[in-house]
């Protein structure tokens, strides 16, 4: 079966679909995180959705990272600070 050829979104949709302000998904465009082009000199750009899809698949986590399965209580979760904090 021959793969689908990809789809291109907008920044807005991504925005949507991540549940995310459209500033983070810029920011997440100049890390290198999508495969972006762009159209025209006015329409900006549009997202690679399979380059959209590959960020979700990698930001998957195993529960029990988080969930301890005899406690109610989660465990501490891991958080690392982002490099944007204090940027100005």
């Amino acid at each position: 079966m021959k793969d689908q050829p990809d789809k291109y979104i907008t920044v807005q949709k991504v925005a949507e679909r991540l549940d995310c302000s459209v500033r983070h998904i810029y920011n997440l465009m100049q890390e290198g995180y999508f495969v972006i082009i762009k159209i025209g000199k006015d329409k900006g750009v549009r997202i690679s959705e399979k380059s959209v899809n590959a960020f979700i698949e990698s930001k998957v986590i195993d529960p029990s990272d988080y969930y301890s399965p005899d406690s109610d209580k989660p465990k501490p979760v891991k958080t690392v600070q982002s490099h944007f904090v204090g940027r100005r």
